[in-house]
């Protein structure tokens, strides 16, 4: 999608190629892919996908959705999902945007009893559904498991509960945690680890549970969408969430009196491996101001 860029011109920072991530678009065009895994029987989970769905769907992504995620079709959502990344040279980054029950380092896939030949065997599925590791999803989108997306950028967002369900043990090699003093890793030369250039945002830390309104949904959505649509062409994606962080600190005593519960801290949790600045929400931005000076940056 080509932005009209005169109402923002005066407010753009200058930043060259090198600083950010070349998509190719002037070469072969250029496409952004979503996948959205939530599962509806969440109270609320309609609200976030609405919101979610919207969002990409005006920031002009290519949007593939799951609102049932059981086993199997969770297995075939992502394998999906990965022939597309992998058959279409022109995606110059991806999201995938998890909503589901979970604990530290998983996922809670629904069950339904039609997917069972008796009630008691989904009553005991239920009670204690099948759960997925977060790192064997991200996984399957790294380097050496999706090579046609190697050095290309990618965002993972998990809206999940992440109380303790043993010690999440990262196999991504070199991960940064945010820290709002160091945007980004200088992009120098180095060789690509099996997992690189990405960003992971949690909605909470670990041991903490996540904010859901049974209605409106998920605060961590409404406040993105706002973030996006003010500021997402002239913000990198690191700059965004800290936007998201800082007005879910803001409102986090209203949303802990609406929902009923004790206030906890709300954060987000974000880990990273960026080498460069992205605009994911405004990939031509490279081109517009690549081969200027640099200047006026954070």
């Amino acid at each position: 999608m080509a932005w009209s860029l005169s109402a923002n011109f005066s407010k753009m920072k200058l930043v060259t190629i090198q600083d950010s991530y070349d998509y190719g678009a002037h070469e072969t065009g250029h496409k952004r892919e979503v996948l959205i895994i939530c599962d509806l029987k969440r109270p609320g989970a309609w609200s976030d996908l609405k919101i979610m769905s919207q969002m990409f769907q005006d920031q002009g992504f290519v949007q593939y959705v799951e609102g049932r995620p059981t086993e199997q079709r969770l297995d075939a959502t992502l394998q999906g999902f990965w022939r597309s990344l992998s058959y279409d040279g022109n995606v110059s980054g991806f999201v995938v945007v998890i909503m589901a029950h979970g604990s530290l380092g998983t996922i809670s896939l629904p069950v339904y009893p039609e997917d069972y030949y008796n009630y008691d065997d989904y009553l005991r599925a239920d009670f204690n559904p099948p759960k997925r590791s977060l790192e064997s999803i991200f996984e399957k989108f790294n380097n050496r498991n999706c090579p046609a997306m190697r050095g290309k950028p990618r965002l993972f967002i998990v809206q999940a509960c992440r109380g303790d369900g043993g010690l999440h043990q990262n196999t991504c090699g070199m991960i940064h945690t945010f820290d709002s003093n160091s945007m980004y890793v200088p992009s120098v030369p180095r060789r690509l680890t099996s997992m690189s250039e990405y960003v992971i945002v949690y909605a909470t830390h670990p041991g903490k549970l996540a904010y859901r309104h049974p209605s409106k949904g998920c605060p961590l959505f409404i406040e993105l969408e706002k973030a996006v649509n003010l500021h997402g062409l002239t913000m990198d994606i690191l700059q965004l969430f800290t936007k998201v962080t800082n007005s879910l600190k803001q409102r986090q005593a209203w949303d802990c009196y609406e929902l009923g519960i004790t206030e906890q801290e709300s954060s987000l949790h974000i880990v990273h491996e960026l080498s460069r600045k992205w605009f994911l929400f405004n990939p031509d931005l490279p081109y517009i101001w690549g081969g200027f000076p640099e200047y006026n940056q954070y």
